[in-house]
């Protein structure tokens, strides 16, 4: 099973939270806090430390999946050049959301993606 879509999907949950404002704060550590249902959706729980404002979420779930778990260790081949492409853009998520999204996604697809494999 390929989990590069999974994650992407993750990516895409938490984006939306931060479109609209809601900051989880406990995504540093997403383990028992997003799931994935039988039908494929990503679902998060544990929100009683959320709050309103500014929220930070991509950049908390993107740290786990793509520095501290097994995901970027054994399926990040370009790590390296990933982190010091994606390091910039989550600087600057929250004033260009969007556009950071949409480039911080594009790079983990390409430095992540097997070589035979293509995703939209």
């Amino acid at each position: 099973m390929n989990t590069l879509p999974i994650i992407l999907r993750v990516f895409e949950v938490v984006y939306y939270l931060d479109r609209i404002g809601i900051d989880h704060k406990e995504l540093s550590r997403p383990v028992n806090r997003v799931f994935l249902t039988r039908e494929g959706k990503v679902k998060i729980i544990d929100f009683e430390t959320a709050s309103g404002g500014p929220a930070r979420n991509l950049p908390r779930v993107f740290s786990w999946f793509i520095m501290r778990s097994w995901f970027g260790k054994k399926c990040c081949t370009n790590i390296e050049i990933l982190m010091d492409e994606v390091l910039p853009l989550l600087r600057l998520y929250n004033h260009e959301l969007k556009k950071a999204f949409k480039e911080v996604v594009k790079q983990v697809v390409r430095k992540c993606s097997s070589p035979k494999k293509i995703y939209p």
